[in-house]
C-alpha cells in the first residue's frame, strides 16, 4: 500500500495558534521557571488516549522514534518562535523517515500560545478536539497506533507543542 502523507491542518482560537505536531525536552521551562516538561509531555498522551477510550478506538502506544521527531520539530520552532510544519525545509514524514519510523500514515499538529504562559497538556488537547480543521480527526484516526510529542519554550516564554501520531506498515 501506499504512504499517506497528511495535510498539514491549521486553526486558531482561545488566543492559540493550533497546527499538527509536538516535542519536548527535559528542560527546565522558560528562564528557569521549572516546568517538568516531560510530565506535560505524558499528560498529553495521557489526554490524547482518554479521548480515544471515548470513541472507542485503541490507545496509542508512545514510540521513541516520533517523540525525537516532534521535539526536533518543536525545539526548531520555539528556537526560531515559527509556527510551521515544513520549517527548516522538511515535511513532517521526512522528519519521521530521518528517526527510521516505517511509516503508512502521519499526521503532525502543532500548537503555540500567543503569549508567555505554562505549558499546558489539557488546553492543547482540548482546543485540538475542539478543531474543525483536521486535528480531532487525526487524535480519532483508527489506522494511527503510535503517538510522539513535544514540548518546548522560546526564549520569550511562548510554550511550543507537537504532537506526531503514526500508523506503522502492515
Amino acid at each position: 500500500m501506499l504512504r499517506q502523507k497528511a495535510v498539514c491542518l491549521a486553526c486558531a482560537g482561545a488566543g492559540l495558534l493550533t497546527l499538527l505536531g509536538m516535542g519536548v525536552s527535559a528542560a527546565a521551562g522558560p528562564q528557569g521557571t521549572g516546568q517538568d516538561l516531560p510530565a506535560v509531555k505524558a499528560e498529553m498522551i495521557r489526554l490524547t488516549n482518554a479521548e480515544r477510550a471515548k470513541a472507542n478506538l485503541k490507545p496509542l502506544v508512545l514510540d521513541a522514534r516520533l517523540s525525537r521527531a516532534a521535539q526536533k520539530h518543536t525545539d526548531h520552532m520555539a528556537e526560531k518562535q515559527k509556527l510551521d510544519h515544513d520549517l527548516g525545509g522538511t515535511s513532517p514524514g521526512e522528519r519521521v523517515d530521518a528517526e527510521k519510523y516505517d511509516w503508512r500514515s502521519v499526521d503532525e499538529i502543532i500548537r503555540r500560545a500567543l503569549q508567555p504562559e505554562a505549558a499546558n497538556a489539557a488546553k492543547a488537547i482540548q482546543g485540538w478536539m475542539k478543531s474543525t480543521t483536521g486535528h480531532r480527526e487525526a487524535i480519532l484516526d483508527p489506522r494511527y497506533t503510535h503517538i510522539g510529542v513535544g514540548v518546548q519554550f522560546s526564549s520569550t516564554g511562548v510554550p511550543y507543542y507537537t504532537l506526531l501520531v503514526a500508523g506503522r506498515r502492515p
